[in-house]
């Protein structure tokens, strides 16, 4: 019976030896293959599809006010809360007398002048606010003399007025009409080029009336 047990407990031991063993050599075997961290770097991989678009996000707040404008141009017509008004009258209270060449007429008196361009030291008009004018003008030619005025839009003559009789006598000439008017255009009365001819002295006759009926 004893002997039965001593190998029993002999078998025992053996076997336990042996599993040690196997155990450490299966450690050492699979330590052995396990990858290190020694090798280099691979390249990078092709990239990757389009990912799909995120969702929009939130508003942002609102910016910082800009700086403010140049003003604008001033608007006229019957829109306009800021109608436009053109009207003069001018007067030559001396003579002139006719010389062989054309002379604008000068003036020496502003009657009325509201918004208009004219300057009576050239005697010319000019169009600042395109639209429909009219123009009227009245002169007086001197005792004896003849006269010859023309009205010229931009240098082509218009309207005229004209006074051929030689007698002693004073006598008065008027004309008018209307004239479509473009910024910059220019209107003036010229005396024709003729030695024999002569205003007068006016005394309130010899007159230039222009004013906008309305604009473009």
């Amino acid at each position: 019976m004893n002997f039965l047990l001593a190998i029993l407990l002999l078998g025992l031991v053996t076997m336990a030896t042996s599993h040690e063993t196997d155990e450490g050599q299966c450690l050492n075997i699979c330590s052995s293959s396990w990858p290190d961290n020694t090798g280099s770097i691979g390249q990078p991989g092709p990239q990757g599809p389009k990912g799909k678009q995120g969702k929009r996000g939130p508003i942002g707040r609102p910016g910082y006010p800009g700086p403010q404008g140049l003003p604008g141009e001033v608007a006229y017509g019957s829109q306009s809360t800021n109608p436009a008004k053109v009207a003069f009258t001018v007067m030559r209270n001396s003579p002139l007398f006719g010389t062989s060449y054309e002379q604008v007429i000068t003036y020496t008196d502003v009657i009325v002048k509201e918004g208009a361009n004219i300057d009576p030291k050239t005697g010319i008009f000019s169009c600042e606010i395109p639209g429909i004018y009219y123009f009227s003008f009245n002169f007086w030619n001197q005792s004896g003399r003849q006269m010859e005025i023309t009205l010229q839009h931009d240098d082509v003559v218009k309207y005229r007025v004209s006074m051929t009789s030689g007698q002693k006598m004073y006598q008065e000439q008027s004309n008018g009409g209307l004239l479509h008017m473009y910024r910059h255009d220019k209107v003036k009365l010229v005396f024709v080029a003729r030695t024999d001819h002569g205003i007068s002295d006016g005394d309130g006759h010899n007159t230039f009336t222009g004013y906008l009926v309305y604009p473009d």
